[in-house]
């Protein structure tokens, strides 16, 4: 367990610093995963030899993940919007609410992203299931960890 010393127990700025990091951490594991299964899938299809799949099945598969866009990441971003609603405090969002916030918005992303590249491996082509990987990942991307969030307007334009 980390063990803060004295002087830190008090400080909302390293609780903060602590807070974000974990957060860059967990964010940057999440996109990592889905590039990983992209590059594991490119040097699985550039192989060749794949058996077809039915045109149809493919089809729907597409919609489904087109579905899921439309769907699960309007929903998990509401979801956490309502988070930082109900925990906001003067401005200022708990770490934990922000991180419970983030983590389900991003586990929207993501699960969206791994069902599109099972479609990918599924079809034996990126195109044009790649484009809603694509968008699922940027959604993520700009949705990176913001130390704003986590402080009053006064302590961010506080010169130290």
């Amino acid at each position: 367990m980390d063990e803060q010393t004295p002087s830190e127990l008090g400080n909302p700025q390293v609780n903060v610093r602590k807070a974000l990091f974990t957060m860059w951490v967990i964010w940057t594991a999440m996109l990592l995963g889905p590039l990983g299964f992209m590059y594991v899938e490119a040097t699985v299809l550039s192989k060749g030899d794949r058996p077809q799949a039915d045109p149809q099945s493919v089809m729907n598969l597409i919609v489904v993940a087109v579905v899921m866009l439309l769907a699960v990441i309007p929903a998990t971003f509401f979801i956490r919007s309502m988070i930082f609603k109900r925990q906001r405090v003067n401005g200022v969002l708990p770490a934990a609410a922000y991180s419970t916030g983030n983590l389900v918005f991003w586990a929207g992303c993501e699960s969206v992203s791994f069902f599109a590249l099972i479609v990918v491996l599924i079809k034996g082509s990126f195109w044009p299931t790649i484009l809603i990987v694509g968008f699922a990942m940027l959604l993520q991307v700009l949705t990176y960890p913001k130390r704003d969030y986590l402080e009053s307007p006064e302590e961010t334009f506080k010169i130290q």
